[in-house]
């Protein structure tokens, strides 16, 4: 074979590569989770419900109240905190935590602790 042979078998094979790549991303972009299926998967993992009142939430017995919410779009994947916390006798009380997920095609991970994804991420 020729040198020209060998050019335009790694070109096409190139090509071929790149497009199923863009094929790859363009499917998981096309399915980074919404709000509505991370508030499922709230409800069913975390036992958490959205309340009627705009941000509570309740958690079997305790009522919680969505003090901040982060959310950031990658692309083909998104990263998200929320901060909840407890509410005592209608006051919002001082015990917090924190849910923090990476969202990948239709898939949840929980985040839970502080680790080098998650500040490179931030």
């Amino acid at each position: 074979m020729q040198l020209k042979d060998w050019s335009d078998i790694l070109r096409s094979r190139t090509k071929i590569i790149l497009g199923l790549i863009f094929i790859v991303l363009i499917i998981l972009f096309l399915t980074v989770p919404s709000d509505t299926d991370y508030y499922k998967w709230l409800e069913n993992e975390q036992s958490i419900k959205k309340s009627n009142k705009p941000y509570y939430y309740t958690q079997g017995k305790f009522e919680l109240f969505d003090r901040s919410t982060t959310k950031r779009l990658f692309g083909v994947f998104s990263i998200r905190e929320k901060k909840f916390e407890y509410i005592n006798n209608g006051e919002i009380s001082d015990n917090s935590f924190k849910i923090r997920t990476l969202e990948i095609g239709n898939n949840f991970f929980l985040m839970e602790k502080e680790n080098i994804l998650w500040r490179i991420l931030r």
